[in-house]
């Protein structure tokens, strides 16, 4: 008898839930991505959890793929890796031609769902050129089209020519993906700008950029909500992982450390006070700006207050 008022009594609950905080209960039901992903290679995501993806890109009225990811910036592959395994499709660019090579043996042999693309990501203006990318011989992560990035601290490297592709022309060729992480070392801001001259309605749900000084232009594209993740502090705790960590809903915000987002204003508020702060003392400036689209795309007016798309 107990246990069937019990069941009764959270019926009862979910009901009034329901009717009084629709959006956040039903939010809360069929959110695919409210869980934290610890282990990359693992936990893969369901054909419904998938689905849950398009419903919210479809609320904002966005034409992407909800099974597929972009990598811009492969590096090691750990990242595209996780994607894969996780049950996404993934477009990954990579400019380094040793780790594009190492990258597609690893694909081949765990056959992979995933189109590894060997370009330098560059403006509209250099397509059908090559450009020069100075590959640190010590630090992979250190490479750059940038040679003072590339070479950085003295570091060993040497120059190889890449040919380039857009953003945008990856993004029609392959499809518009639900997410897209840009980590291309002293070069973020060519994918941006590319992005300015894609159909707003055709820009991932979710985006992540290397670096605060991104967030004007991520605004200037549409994204509305933010969340920030300090990368060494990532290394710290996720170490054994390897990966940029996770995305999406069940990203932990660092300046919150919840998994909740914030609007433009809030995120401002809380980089600039004492969150950001005490953070940037503890953990340094490095680390990734997340972003999400919460209004419609086709209502997307430029605001004479931020930088102009383009």
């Amino acid at each position: 008898m107990q246990r069937t008022h019990l069941s009764l009594l959270l019926v009862i609950a979910l009901l009034w839930a329901i009717c009084f905080q629709p959006k956040k209960t039903l939010n809360m039901l069929a959110d695919p991505n409210q869980r934290p992903v610890k282990t990359p290679f693992g936990n893969k995501w369901t054909k419904k959890q998938i689905s849950g993806l398009e419903l919210r890109a479809r609320a904002v009225g966005l034409k992407v793929r909800p099974d597929l990811i972009f990598d811009i910036g492969f590096n090691s592959g750990t990242d595209s890796f996780n994607y894969a395994a996780s049950g996404f499709s993934v477009v990954s660019v990579e400019a380094n031609t040793v780790l594009w090579q190492n990258g597609i043996s690893t694909i081949e042999e765990k056959q992979y769902p995933i189109t590894l693309l060997n370009f330098c990501v560059s403006t509209a203006a250099q397509l059908n050129s090559t450009l020069t990318f100075w590959v640190n011989e010590q630090n992979n992560q250190f490479s750059s089209v940038d040679k003072s990035r590339g070479c950085r601290d003295g570091t060993p490297c040497h120059p190889i020519q890449i040919p380039t592709t857009t953003c945008k022309n990856v993004l029609e060729a392959h499809g518009a993906p639900i997410y897209m992480k840009i980590d291309i070392d002293g070069y973020h801001w060519t994918c941006l700008q590319e992005l300015c001259k894609v159909d707003p309605c055709s820009r991932p749900l979710y985006l992540s950029v290397e670096m605060m000084s991104h967030f004007p232009r991520l605004q200037a594209l549409g994204y509305t909500h933010f969340k920030w993740v300090w990368g060494r502090r990532l290394d710290k705790e996720e170490a054994q992982y390897d990966t940029s960590g996770d995305w999406g809903e069940s990203l932990v915000n660092h300046l919150t450390n919840s998994m909740r987002w914030e609007p433009a204003a809030r995120f401002v508020e809380l980089w600039d006070g004492p969150a950001g702060k005490q953070g940037r003392q503890v953990w340094g400036d490095w680390g990734d700006v997340h972003a999400k689209r919460t209004t419609k795309c086709s209502l997307s007016k430029p605001d004479a207050k931020l930088p102009k798309c383009m």
